[in-house]
């Protein structure tokens, strides 16, 4: 059985999605695995730029952050059973937090990231957690 397009998907069609969809690798990740795209880093249909979209539509819905949580606590879970590091080094944290300083995502106001909403300063130092933009 085929996949069905995604830019024939209610997702695609409904441009509800568009900032997730032009800057979170994730998220394309997502949709390459579950519809047919000709590649994770596709043009959009519309010809929607991450540069074209208003600043006030840049948001991630709240059911994407609680699940960004929910697998950064399995994962931190399998780390402590396994007996891997649940935290960051405070190096590899003040690395990340570097990183995202310098990243065009990183909300220097708040201190958060625009992809994934999260405070950088706390998820720096969480071992199980990651870049949404693939920084680190």
């Amino acid at each position: 059985m085929s996949k069905q397009s995604f830019f024939e998907s209610k997702i695609c069609q409904s441009r509800k999605r568009c900032w997730q969809c032009r800057v979170n690798v994730s998220y394309r990740e997502g949709i390459a695995s579950t519809y047919d795209v000709p590649k994770v880093n596709f043009d959009c249909p519309f010809g929607i730029t991450e540069d074209s979209i208003p600043e006030k539509e840049h948001t991630t819905p709240v059911s994407m952050m609680a699940k960004n949580i929910a697998e950064v606590a399995v994962e931190s879970a399998k780390n402590l059973a396994t007996g891997h590091p649940v935290t960051s080094t405070k190096e590899e944290a003040a690395k990340y937090i570097s990183i995202c300083e310098e990243c065009k995502y990183f909300l220097k106001e708040s201190r958060r990231c625009s992809i994934c909403k999260c405070f950088m300063d706390a998820k720096v130092k969480i071992g199980a957690g990651n870049c949404p933009a693939k920084k680190w």
